[in-house]
């Protein structure tokens, strides 16, 4: 049997302590460096966060005062630091500091990397107007640095993207002037600077354009029929694209279409019934034969016209207007002859009764003319003409 020296045997427990120390070691560091890496984590999900939130708080107050912030007068302005001319720079404090900014309590108000939070809103295009475009940023006002004397941290701008849902972006080095991310390319409001982060907070990458809203401006196109409990206004007028034939059949009762010809129709039980044809241009009554009356002016497709009716009759009646036929009594004083064909004719004068029959009558022809653009009518001089004159739809 053989027993090791007792200097052997110290000799294994130095090597043992010192293996133990150096595993202790490496454990300490691999734990410094895991609890720095995790640090560094939560920082970038808390600033992806802060961002996020930032974004929804904006967007809030854009859908609130929208028509403001394209131009439209009479809209109702929105918070002071936020009512200022457009393109707009401003820090994002006020937005985290608002009642609706849903963070936690205790939550920081302050991103853990890039300093602060700022927004930026501009207009593109022609405002207000259909193509007016609103544009909105939340971006860090600083690189995003693991320490301070670095340019930025390549990882923790990574992680801070993987936070925002896909809504963020970043300053690449090698276009660090633009912010470029998948729902945006713009640029970077603190110039050639890479390493910034933002958000975009545009209204195009939410649900917003995608409903009729109270003041819209856009072209609205419905596949279906629109129901108005109210009165229905119409400040430019109402166009009807349509082209019915009078008495073909209509969808309902009451319903209002434009014809083929160009005239208003209404549905009248069942056919379509033209209520616009003629479309009067004007009207004048008491005229006397010699007046003017003025001439239509009338689109293509359609024809001039004037009509003229009596208002007042003024009309003498004599000579060959009468003509009387029946029974005559009574006696003939003068001079006459008798020819050979037994007619007498007898000049002198008549003392009796004239009894008119079936055949008798009283002419009177008063016709409404016009001549050279003006009224002409026989008769006395108070006959009266009422004349009316517009365009006829031609078909």
């Amino acid at each position: 049997m053989r027993v090791a020296h007792p200097k052997s045997v110290r000799g294994y427990l130095l090597v043992e302590v010192a293996i133990a120390a150096m595993l202790l070691a490496m454990g300490a560091v691999w734990y410094a460096s895991a609890s720095a890496d995790a640090t560094r984590d939560a920082g970038a999900q808390s600033t992806g966060r802060l961002l996020l939130v930032a974004r929804g708080a904006l967007q809030r107050l854009m859908v609130e005062h929208y028509d403001w912030l394209l131009g439209y007068e009479g809209a109702a302005e929105p918070p002071d630091w936020l009512a200022q001319p457009l393109p707009l720079d401003v820090d994002a404090a006020p937005l985290l500091q608002a009642e609706d900014a849903v963070l936690e309590a205790g939550e920081p108000r302050r991103p853990a990397y890039g300093a602060s939070l700022r927004i930026r809103l501009w207009r593109e295009h022609e405002c207000p107007g259909p193509a007016c475009r609103l544009r909105a940023l939340v971006y860090t006002a600083e690189p995003v640095r693991a320490e301070a004397a670095l340019d930025y941290s390549p990882e923790l701008v990574g992680a801070i993207m993987l936070s925002t849902d896909g809504y963020g972006g970043h300053a690449p080095p090698g276009v660090p002037e633009r912010l470029r991310g998948a729902l945006f390319d713009a640029a970077n409001p603190v110039g050639a600077v890479a390493g910034i982060v933002a958000v975009s907070a545009d209204l195009d990458a939410t649900p917003f354009h995608q409903f009729v809203r109270h003041g819209d401006d856009r072209p609205v196109r419905l596949r279906n029929r629109l129901e108005v409990d109210g009165l229905l206004v119409a400040g430019s007028g109402v166009q009807l694209p349509t082209g019915v034939e009078p008495g073909a059949a209509c969808p309902g009762e009451g319903v209002y279409a434009r014809s083929a010809r160009g005239a208003l129709a209404v549905c009248t039980v069942g056919v379509w019934f033209e209520i616009g044809r003629y479309v009067v241009q004007g009207e004048a009554g008491g005229l006397r034969s010699g007046e003017p009356v003025p001439e239509p002016s009338c689109p293509p497709g359609t024809t001039p016209f004037t009509r003229l009716g009596l208002q007042a009759l003024d009309h003498r009646i004599a000579g060959g207007d009468i003509d009387v036929r029946g029974d005559l009594r009574g006696t003939v004083s003068g001079t006459g002859s008798v020819n050979a064909a037994g007619a007498v004719s007898v000049t002198g004068a008549f003392a009796g009764s004239v009894q008119s029959g079936a055949g008798s009558y009283v002419q009177v022809r008063i016709r409404p003319s016009l001549l050279d653009g003006r009224v002409h009518v026989d008769g006395g001089p108070d006959n009266l003409v009422h004349a009316l004159w517009g365009c006829r739809h031609d078909g």
